[in-house]
């Protein structure tokens, strides 16, 4: 089933302005990701496609239909990183971790180094904590590519991040096919539904 531009109840109230989008988009991003484990499939398998898709995206796999989602944890404002990712992935036998550093942005701009800060209490911690992990640094934005502000984010690469755009993102978690509903009213509102 394809959607209509229906509005968010979830993400839109009377509130003025962004009211504290980027804290709901942490909460949102982190359930979704762990909806990705593969033992999820059973029950809704659309939102667990979805969340599979969301997640291979953030640490830039593409060839992953043989590669099983074992486990994802996540901690939400962890030393004060937006969202911290830890992934357990397997394919013909063989686990590998993933350790992702997300930074979201709805509307607010980036504070000088930032992302250099929060990539550096990222890794200081890997590295103390002696954890092996392919390590990924994501600036994730609700602003599409086209968006003539995006430009406030060019300068992410410059600490070693990726800048993922809604657009992208979108296209990544649906595979290039109009946004559909899934099993989950939570997702819909905040994945499928305009938050305008």
């Amino acid at each position: 089933m394809t959607i209509e531009k229906n509005k968010s109840f979830f993400m839109m109230d009377s509130s003025e302005g962004n009211a504290n989008k980027e804290a709901i988009m942490d909460f949102v991003v982190s359930w979704t990701l762990r909806m990705a484990v593969d033992h999820k499939k059973i029950k809704r398998p659309i939102l667990h496609k979805c969340s599979r898709n969301l997640l291979f995206k953030l640490i830039g796999k593409q060839n992953f239909k043989k590669t099983r989602v074992v486990k994802v944890e996540t901690w939400k404002q962890y030393r004060k990183i937006d969202l911290w990712v830890r992934i357990i992935l397997e394919e013909n036998g063989v686990r590998e971790q993933h350790d992702v550093l997300i930074e979201d942005k709805v509307y607010s701009k980036l504070r000088d180094k930032q992302l250099s800060d929060i990539r550096s209490v990222f890794d200081k911690y890997l590295d103390e904590e002696q954890i092996i992990a392919e390590r990924h640094y994501i600036l994730l934005t609700c602003m599409e590519s086209y968006d003539a502000n995006i430009n406030q984010y060019s300068k992410a690469s410059d600490d070693g991040f990726t800048l993922i755009p809604w657009d992208e993102l979108m296209v990544a978690m649906f595979a290039g096919r109009k946004p559909m509903y899934s099993e989950s009213e939570i997702f819909n509102e905040f994945w499928v539904k305009s938050w305008n």
